[in-house]
């Protein structure tokens, strides 16, 4: 059992710091910065950022749960007696293997982007099956939200906000209408941010119908009776959106987190991601750590999941059904072994010196991988 389960990074020992410091610090330190290497410089920050707003999210959860969980341990400990790195060359991108992950496809920064990579993936050959089945195929998208405030409990707007949702799709007018478009199942994502309104969650569904010309009033109406049934309400201009989106395009920007860890963008109207409200944190806001542990735990207790297929919709496309926790532990096609690492070494690694190694591996630059590997072990006193 790894000796720091619950996480190397004290919160005795933090200091907040903004990320765009650390990182204008660090990268005068590196070989890559000096000879101006764009490309290096621009995954050094990606995985720099990303590991740092993952220290923060381990420190807040290590608050409420001092003796550590699974989420406290994810990247910290190996557990097996090598420490691969894998790298894409075609996407210029690697990570380490046979470390503990927490497999949370909402919250951690580092799980995240490889679970929603997969995911996007998946939706993407649905698509591409569905449009090219039938010229009549086509995709419909569907925003679902409410009005919300400040004062409002996370835990009861979303209790609230889920009764909805299945009193809508339940009603006979929707089920219906969709019946009479040949429908064949849905796809939901989840999102959620934070605003001057408070808590902002909201679901985004893509249904693979017929073309169909809808009564899009009516499901207006449905969803707003569905909204006051359940101690809510909306107006119709907001709270129902629905355009045909036969590409896919927009809903797979929506779903996926993979393109610069997107949940980092700032969200409509001003509203934070949960990301967002980390790296904040990071700068010294309390008041957005506290937000995040706030939302961690309700997704926790709750088990509520990021994306869900309907039932049968993943066997009609022909779609195994693999787990977060199975997504991390294989090893995608696209990359390959770069090297192998000691786990002790490994636990020895800081944010920083985990984003440059990978950043070298990324690239593909052998003679600065070995070089920052042999002055790091030289710095802690250790052999290769």
């Amino acid at each position: 059992m790894c000796k720091k389960e619950s996480g190397p990074y004290p919160a005795t020992d933090y200091r907040a710091k903004s990320i765009k410091n650390n990182i204008d610090t660090i990268l005068g330190q590196f070989d890559f910065v000096k000879l101006q290497n764009t490309e290096k410089t621009e995954i050094f920050q990606n995985y720099f950022r990303k590991y740092t707003l993952h220290r923060e999210a381990q420190r807040l959860i290590r608050e409420m749960f001092p003796r550590g969980n699974n989420y406290t341990k994810c990247t910290v400990c190996p557990y097996d007696s090598t420490v691969p790195i894998v790298r894409s060359v075609e996407l210029r991108r690697a990570y380490f293997q046979n470390v503990i992950s927490c497999a949370n496809a909402s919250l951690c920064p580092v799980c995240a982007p490889r679970i929603r990579a997969k995911r996007t993936e998946e939706i993407g050959k649905a698509f591409d099956q569905w449009k090219k089945a039938d010229p009549n195929n086509t995709i419909y998208m569907i925003t679902l939200t409410f009005q919300h405030h400040k004062k409002d409990s996370l835990s009861v707007i979303m209790d609230n906000l889920k009764k909805a949702s299945k009193s809508f799709w339940g009603h006979w007018s929707v089920k219906n209408a969709f019946k009479s478009a040949g429908m064949v199942g849905r796809i939901t994502a989840f999102e959620i941010t934070y605003g001057v309104n408070g808590w902002h969650p909201h679901f985004h569904i893509v249904v693979f119908c017929k073309r169909h010309k809808f009564n899009v009033d009516t499901f207006k109406k449905q969803w707003l009776r569905a909204l006051g049934r359940s101690n809510l309400s909306g107006s119709e201009k907001c709270a129902f959106n629905f355009i045909e989106a036969r590409d896919g395009s927009e809903y797979l920007s929506k779903i996926s987190l993979e393109l610069g860890l997107s949940t980092n963008k700032a969200g409509r109207r001003g509203g934070l991601s949960p990301f967002e409200l980390l790296q904040k944190s990071v700068d010294g806001e309390h008041w957005a750590g506290e937000l995040f542990k706030e939302l961690w735990l309700y997704m926790h207790d709750s088990r509520t999941r990021s994306l869900l297929w309907s039932k049968g919709l993943k066997d009609y496309f022909g779609i195994n059904e693999v787990s977060d926790e199975e997504i991390l532990k294989q090893q995608d096609e696209k990359f390959k072994v770069y090297t192998f690492l000691h786990p002790g070494i490994y636990r020895l690694f800081t944010v920083e010196d985990k984003a440059e190694i990978l950043s070298y591996a990324s690239v593909d630059d052998r003679q600065g991988f070995i070089r920052y590997l042999v002055r790091f072990c030289l710095r802690m006193g250790v052999q290769l």
